[in-house]
């Protein structure tokens, strides 16, 4: 400890050393002070690659598509940048909770199918769950003096979004542009589903006058539940047991609750100019360019094929939104 304390007091170190570098000497060494400003320039520091301009556009169609089929109100576009916002630095809490308490990934070869599933529901699912209802309770005030149900799923869906846009970053950075259509349309979705259906079951639960808090918890342990499976139909274990279709089944039921709960209020609206459907149909499409020109350019021809194989399997998803939004 002493001979890290040396180091850092070193100003050369401090000045050549990355921002992760110093958040590791500074959480051994215990400087929780310097451990915070290099965390905070870690953070930032990730948001200047390219990668983060394709993860905001691919927030940006779903922003465009929830709030322009669900906002009213003349400033309700800039005020529903600040949940996303929100979304956005409610990584860092589950960032941090990774530097303190040192979990995280594990490879699946390491541990059972038990101990897998439940590494994923509990240090995954709950984590991230918490952080982004943490980070959605500041908006319950404006909330609950609105009365507006469909606005607390849409500002706690907005939460999510923020937060899958800022993981989706450190996936393209990692795995390539080509996975960046599949992550824009479902990861995207599925984290806006979930917070959007654990925002309102908190909004009705402060509404009720905290009565039936047994509903709330009950929504709190299923989506925590849903968002660790989920993670876990992904992963190469459940391949091998033949179980990968699982993570379809999830992000179909989530879609389909969040749609009920986002919906019914909407349909009592004027029509907007453009349809939703519209709005993703063609986003969609601009955002499959923008990957393939990417692809071309940091990849080879089988980055291409592979963004073009994945375009093409993921169209029955793209039909569950098209046929939501046109109940909308």
């Amino acid at each position: 400890k002493a001979a890290l304390e040396m180091m850092l007091l070193d100003g050369k170190f401090r000045h050549d050393a990355t921002a992760h570098q110093l958040v590791v000497a500074a959480h051994l060494s215990g400087d929780f002070a310097l451990m915070a400003r290099a965390f905070v320039v870690m953070e930032l520091r990730e948001w200047l690659h390219w990668q983060a301009l394709l993860a905001l556009f691919a927030a940006s169609i779903w922003y465009v598509i929830m709030v322009y089929g669900g906002a009213t109100g003349r400033w309700l576009w800039l005020w529903f940048l600040l949940p996303l916002s929100a979304g956005i630095v409610s990584t860092w809490l589950v960032d941090l909770g990774f530097q303190f308490f040192e979990y995280g990934h594990v490879n699946d070869d390491e541990i059972s199918v038990p101990q897998s599933i439940l590494h994923l529901v509990f240090y995954v699912g709950l984590t991230e769950e918490t952080a982004k209802l943490l980070f959605f309770t500041p908006f319950l005030f404006w909330l609950l003096k609105r009365g507006v149900r469909s606005d607390a799923a849409l500002t706690a869906g907005c939460v999510g979004l923020g937060f899958a846009a800022s993981e989706n970053i450190s996936y393209f950075m990692r795995e390539g542009a080509t996975v960046a259509l599949g992550r824009m349309v479902t990861a995207n979705f599925f984290h806006m589903a979930l917070t959007g259906l654990l925002g309102v079951a908190l909004y009705d639960w402060l509404r009720a006058r905290c009565h039936r808090a047994e509903v709330f918890l009950l929504v709190y342990a299923v989506v925590v539940v849903a968002h660790g499976m989920y993670d876990f139909a992904c992963g190469e274990q459940a391949n091998a047991m033949g179980v990968d279709f699982m993570q379809i089944i999830i992000f179909v039921l989530s879609a389909r609750y969040y749609f009920h709960v986002w919906q019914p209020e909407l349909r009592h609206r004027p029509r907007q100019v453009v349809s939703s459907v519209s709005v993703f149909c063609f986003g969609c499409a601009l955002f499959i360019g923008v990957v393939m020109i990417v692809a071309g350019r940091t990849g080879d021809r089988h980055d291409i094929y592979a963004a073009l194989g994945l375009a093409v399997s993921l169209a029955p998803v793209a039909w569950i939104f098209v046929r939501e939004f046109h109940g909308a």
